[in-house]
């Protein structure tokens, strides 16, 4: 009988999650606690910023909190590849990745609004999976745009998303005109609350001066990111490009409705590097949303290759982010 490998003990080992929580926070816990210069500042909160800044003046609460959604959205993966049963596989390694990963990336701290938008996002994409050939679909296409639209209030450019989901919706086959017109109320909804909001004040600057941004673009300048950062980002892009090859020719052997997920997944990670290059200086919801399609299709390339070389890939990408952690605490 040959011996378990180090991705099977942690797709399968019945305390592999347990441990990987324990060292996820404890990367947390060390850069928080000992290295808070390694955390960049993005005071940004979008719509609200004036108000969510002085909701939480306590920057270590602020950490915390970027911290908590790290771990979430780990869990949040996980719990999606299980609920849509996307790997073919009953496996905890989407939490494994996700959570290395994102820890690893001193970028994804620092906003936790941008942390905040990127979830709403994640739940859009959840809830289109949910709308897969249902017959009356308007309240997922409600709830989508409704969720995307509540996500742009912290970064403008989400809305550039709804066509995305259009196409999705297309895809799941839900795609009507009633959906489509409950997708432009649910997109219209907060934003004719948040000009109520303005009205009471008798100030709608703030509102004029947020809806302009969204014809703002700002493309990459190379000399704002550090040189790990670009390393970390590069591995992940490279790493994710490897898997979307494999995920191609495995995934004919999935389900017509696995496949269906996994196009979808395809299609918005290529839209996110389109929206990171033409604002890169206010993508941070986007890459964080990037990162996290990127990790669960890394995690689907692993769950499904479990030879020796793959195994070799493995312990090396990860013992390089380790490496990119320890270079960003300097």
């Amino acid at each position: 009988m040959r011996n378990k490998s180090i991705i099977e003990h942690i797709a399968t080992g019945r305390f592999s999650v347990l441990l990987t929580l324990l060292v996820v926070v404890s990367l947390i816990v060390t850069r928080i606690l000992f290295y808070p210069h390694s955390i960049p500042v993005k005071p940004d909160f979008g719509l609200f910023s004036n108000v969510l800044t002085n909701l939480i003046q306590n920057n270590y609460v602020k950490y915390a909190i970027d911290g908590a959604f790290l771990v979430l959205f780990a869990f949040l993966l996980n719990h999606a590849d299980t609920r849509f049963s996307i790997n073919r596989i009953r496996t905890s390694l989407p939490f494994f990745i996700s959570g290395i990963i994102l820890v690893t990336n001193n970028q994804l701290l620092g906003n936790w609004g941008e942390s905040f938008s990127a979830l709403l996002i994640l739940v859009a994409i959840a809830s289109l999976f949910s709308s897969y050939q249902a017959p009356r679909a308007e309240k997922h296409a409600f709830d989508i745009s409704l969720l995307l639209s509540f996500a742009s209030l912290f970064w403008i450019k989400t809305v550039f998303l709804l066509p995305v989901f259009w196409i999705g919706m297309y895809m799941m086959k839900t795609l009507s005109f009633r959906s489509f017109l409950a997708s432009i109320i649910g997109i219209l909804t907060p934003y004719w609350f948040a000009f109520f909001y303005f009205a009471y004040y008798n100030d709608y600057t703030p509102l004029l001066n947020y809806l302009q941004t969204g014809i703002d673009f700002h493309l990459i300048n190379f000399t704002e990111v550090k040189l790990f950062n670009w390393i970390h980002l590069g591995l992940t892009i490279l790493t994710t490009l490897f898997a979307l090859g494999h995920c191609m020719f495995s995934s004919y052997n999935d389900k017509i409705r696995s496949q269906t997920f996994l196009n979808f997944l395809f299609f918005i990670l290529f839209c996110t590097y389109a929206l990171i290059v033409v604002d890169f200086q206010h993508s941070g919801s986007i890459i964080y949303l990037n990162y996290l399609i990127s990790t669960f299709l890394i995690s689907y390339l692993y769950a499904s290759e479990k030879g020796r070389f793959s195994n070799f890939l493995f312990q090396a990408l990860f013992i390089t982010y380790a490496l990119i952690y320890v270079w960003s605490l300097s």
